[in-house]
């Protein structure tokens, strides 16, 4: 999966929020971690910045996919 499609899916998850952004942020990092990963090193800022959103949500996303060794999606 290439960073294009990973920021329209981050898009698709944020737009789809019920009402905490913050939250998606972080999950979109959790579920997508290992297709992050084999983007390789800047993947999160090149998903975050196909996905049009602020510079800063990288750090958000970034945290989702260090999380993801340690939790699991309910």
């Amino acid at each position: 999966m290439t960073a294009k499609q990973l920021g329209r899916i981050f898009t698709q998850m944020r737009d789809e929020a019920p009402h905490d952004l913050a939250s998606m942020n972080i999950l979109f990092g959790v579920q997508y971690s290992k297709e992050i990963k084999e983007c390789g090193r800047g993947a999160v800022q090149d998903i975050v910045g196909w996905a049009g959103v602020p510079a800063s949500l990288s750090t958000e996303v970034s945290k989702g996919v260090k999380l993801a060794r340690y939790v699991t999606v309910k």
